[in-house]
This record gives structure tokens, C-alpha cells and sequence, in this order.
């Protein structure tokens, strides 16, 4: 029950900053910035599961850092750190994988568009999604 409780905690934490990072690279991000991270995601169907997670990863810190806010992105990287081995445990379920990829996908295009209310509303949709497959894989697991 306490790592279900510190996973939520951890999930509520993360969306949260990631949400307002991500909103505020769409309102100070240039579309041509955006165009480097989309060609960094359009590999990732060539990579194994473990290195599809790592670019999921840099790419999150990619759109955080389009935000112009050292201090953010930082703040990000330490959260990409903590949570990245509960993100390998999900991304061992290829359609969780897809799906974060999907996610991640949809901010791009948000920040992109300027459209800071879609980048964070997808960003809080994929970390609840990541969580609640967290708390699935728990109780399958006892």
C-alpha cells in the first residue's frame, strides 16, 4: 500500500511540473524547435523496447528545455530520473509504450500549435495513464 501511495504521490508530482513546463514551451517555444524533437521521436519504431524508453525520456526533457527555463528543466531531469524505472516497468507492455510514444507525440504538436491548455492536458493524461498502469502491474504482481 505505501508504494502505490508514493507512486501516486510521485504521479501527482510529476504532472503537475511537467504539465506547467510543457504549457509554458508552448508559449515560448519557435515551431522550428519543435521540429527537432519530432525528428528525434520519428526513429524511435526502429530501436529495442529499452532504448525506445530512453528516447521517450530525453524527449520529455526536450520539450521541458523548449520552456527557456534552465531551472525547469533541471527540476525535470531529477523527476525523469526518479521515475524512470517505474516507466521501464510499464514500457515492458508494448501498447503502454505505443501509447506514452502517442502521448508524447500529441505535446509536440501542441507546443508546435502554441496551444499551451492541449500540451498540458496530454501531459496529465499520459502521467495518470502511466500511473494507473503502475498500480495495474502491482496488484497482478501481489
Amino acid at each position: 500500500m505505501r508504494r502505490t501511495a508514493r507512486r501516486l504521490r510521485l504521479g501527482a508530482h510529476y504532472a503537475t511540473i511537467t504539465g506547467a513546463c510543457v504549457r509554458l514551451a508552448a508559449r515560448r517555444a519557435d515551431p522550428s524547435e519543435t521540429q527537432r524533437v519530432r525528428r528525434r521521436m520519428d526513429r524511435i519504431d526502429e530501436l529495442d523496447t529499452e532504448a525506445q524508453r530512453r528516447l521517450l525520456d530525453d524527449v520529455q526533457i526536450e520539450i521541458v528545455a523548449l520552456s527557456q527555463s534552465a531551472r525547469l528543466t533541471r527540476e525535470q531531469m531529477k523527476l525523469q530520473a526518479e521515475l524512470s524505472p517505474y516507466l521501464r516497468l510499464v514500457a515492458h507492455e508494448t501498447e503502454n509504450l505505443r501509447r506514452q510514444g502517442a502521448h508524447l507525440a500529441a505535446v509536440i504538436d501542441a507546443v508546435e500549435a502554441g496551444d499551451p491548455d492541449a500540451a498540458g492536458a496530454r501531459t496529465e493524461l499520459m502521467a495518470a495513464e502511466t500511473i494507473d498502469a503502475l498500480i495495474r502491474l502491482q496488484a497482478a504482481n501481489g
